[in-house]
């Protein structure tokens, strides 16, 4: 009977403790995903900026 308490304890906490690092795991990819999105628009701004000045070059040569 002991033995049967203990090991539905074990379940119990091995869920929790899955469901954590499920819950943990999601965080950190909302949050490596916001980094990700943000560097993009930072890039894509950078790459504007780039562009134009090359293209702004280009043409003063011309």
């Amino acid at each position: 009977m002991m033995k049967t308490v203990y090991h539905m304890r074990s379940c119990i906490e091995n869920t929790v403790q899955l469901r954590n690092a499920v819950f943990n795991s999601q965080k950190l990819y909302r949050i490596i995903w916001a980094l990700i999105s943000y560097m993009r628009i930072k890039l894509l701004a950078l790459f504007q900026a780039i562009y134009k000045l090359y293209y702004h070059h280009l043409y003063v040569l011309e």
